[in-house]
């Protein structure tokens, strides 16, 4: 699964004012469902609790919630890029990466994968969203229907899954139920 790093001031909350970024938890039910999900943030520094703590002042309890679920703690030093396995797939979502994190992505040749964060912008996480699922589809070879169900609806035990699962049973028992076996 695609591991994608969280900042939190500038990406899930404003940096000025601090409030909920708008669409906040449309993007956070997305991002925990269809990725791995690691904090990347000054709040997290091996431990999720005080980047929670932070947040429960700012984000609905549901959301919260799935955040604590699915988002494991990361530990770094000085730069965040200390933190991020770059042999692996992944995205960081940041709003204010330095310079030196930038050049070290340059180095490896992934500086694609940070997507810098500006919530100035209008509907900048369902942009996100949306950049996000076009990249999950482009880059992965389906080779089951398992793993094309886990792009699409999410992960087994999400609502999204659980609500297309139990539509496709229904639809199941009404094409049964018109068309018995012969």
């Amino acid at each position: 699964m695609t591991k994608l790093y969280l900042d939190i001031d500038g990406v899930l909350l404003t940096a000025r004012h601090t409030q909920a970024a708008p669409g906040v938890a449309a993007f956070v039910e997305f991002v925990t469902q269809h990725f791995a999900c690691y904090w990347l943030t000054t709040h997290c520094k091996g431990d999720s609790a005080p980047a929670l703590r932070y947040l429960s002042r700012f984000l609905a309890p549901d959301t919260l919630e799935k955040l604590r679920q699915a988002v494991q703690p990361t530990f770094w030093d000085t730069l965040k890029t200390e933190a991020i396995d770059v042999a692996a797939d992944f995205y960081w979502l940041d709003d204010s990466p330095f310079q030196s994190e930038i050049a070290y992505l340059q180095a490896r040749s992934v500086a694609d994968r940070l997507l810098v964060v500006n919530l100035s912008n209008a509907d900048e996480l369902p942009r996100l969203q949306q950049l996000l699922q076009s990249k999950l589809y482009s880059t992965t070879s389906l080779t089951s229907l398992a793993e094309h169900l886990n792009i699409q609806y999410g992960i087994r035990g999400t609502i999204t899954r659980e609500e297309f699962e139990t539509g496709f049973k229904q639809f199941q028992d009404e094409v049964l139920n018109s068309n018995p076996p012969k």
